[in-house]
């Protein structure tokens, strides 16, 4: 299981890292994303701590990013709180449940 904050990688970083350890244990990820409540962390990383309304917002983008990038090679998205970008994964889509 690998749970993290939203604020402290780019969804596309964290789908590929997801993927990577997904294939690693043989399909048996399960990937927790969190909007990230916990002000002292924040602090602690040196990020930026936003507002309830900014943290939802990138969160909602966050996973749509992650979740299109797991099922999908070459995922576009532009988003209110994401820069727009087009992103590719080559032959490295997830192998869990619930996923081509």
């Amino acid at each position: 299981m690998l749970v993290t904050c939203n604020t402290f990688r780019h969804p596309a970083l964290l789908a590929k890292q997801a993927v990577t350890v997904d294939h690693i244990s043989n399909g048996r990820l399960e990937l927790g994303l969190g909007a990230g409540w916990y002000e002292p962390e924040h602090r602690m990383y040196g990020i930026e701590f936003q507002s309830t309304g900014r943290l939802i917002g990138r969160f909602e983008e966050a996973v749509q990013i992650v979740d299109s990038l797991l099922r999908s090679e070459v995922v576009t998205f532009e988003g209110s709180t994401t820069p727009s970008a087009m992103h590719s994964f080559d032959r490295a889509r997830s192998r869990s449940r619930g996923h081509a």
